[in-house]
């Protein structure tokens, strides 16, 4: 992964990053998709890298043929457990988009993407809490608001 500053007037901050080798396929053995698993590895590096030089309140990401991975990805490195630390030590919110596509699903992939993420990152956040926080009672409240709309 490298950043590239002022690349153009639009694009003052650019993280590039590779996908891994091209031939990245399913792995039988271990039952996952490599290419997918790139997708998201290399955007989560990219998106967390330009959200810590602390100047950058939005990132468009470019779907790398694979918007959902690319969501997910984005979606996932940005999260970071800050709920109980004061102010000064938060990590800056960032917004996500995709960038312009020419493939007219992309935006539905995408939005998919983001909601696997939302999922596993509210996971994450009823994992990180202290116990004497995630009570076994404030864990069903928050599983019934969160889930019972689905």
């Amino acid at each position: 992964m490298r950043i590239f500053y002022d690349v153009t007037p639009e694009l003052p901050v650019v993280a590039v990053v590779g996908l891994g080798p091209n031939n990245a396929g399913f792995n039988d053995l271990e039952e996952l998709d490599e290419k997918r698993e790139n997708v998201r590895a290399a955007i989560s590096s990219g998106v967390r890298s330009l959200r810590d030089l602390g100047a950058i309140d939005e990132i468009d990401v470019d779907s790398c043929d694979n918007a959902t991975a690319a969501a997910e990805g984005a979606s996932l490195g940005l999260w970071y457990f800050d709920e109980l630390k004061s102010a000064p030590l938060k990590k800056p919110l960032v917004k996500i988009n995709l960038l312009a596509s020419d493939d007219a699903s992309a935006e539905q992939k995408w939005n998919e993407g983001i909601t696997l993420a939302a999922g596993q990152n509210l996971c994450r956040s009823l994992e990180e809490n202290p116990a004497n926080i995630m009570t076994p009672t404030n864990f069903a409240k928050i599983a019934s608001e969160k889930l019972g709309k689905l």
